[in-house]
């Protein structure tokens, strides 16, 4: 897993696609595809419907529109969250 993330609130514009999304949760598990670095929503629709959520890697965004924002507390649960492998989610 990428052990950089992104605040919440973030807006990225992903490599496929020129949509912005923005970050609304990090480090999710989706069963029998793997942990994705984020759950994104549209911007600035907000959620919609679980057909228009998407899971990206940090490594799948091709543009930071905005960082979201993060204090020590953020800083402490991405530690935590940049730890968390497969087996956890077991």
């Amino acid at each position: 897993m990428n052990k950089t993330l992104l605040p919440l609130g973030s807006i990225i514009i992903p490599k496929e696609g020129e949509k912005k999304l923005m970050i609304i949760s990090r480090v999710t598990h989706i069963e029998g595809h793997g942990i994705f670095d984020y759950t994104l929503g549209l911007w600035p629709e907000g959620y919609i419907d679980e057909e228009q959520i998407y899971f990206l890697n940090h490594e799948d965004i091709e543009r930071i529109v905005h960082q979201g924002y993060s204090d020590a507390e953020d800083m402490e649960i991405v530690l935590k969250l940049s730890g968390l492998t497969e087996d956890d989610f077991m």
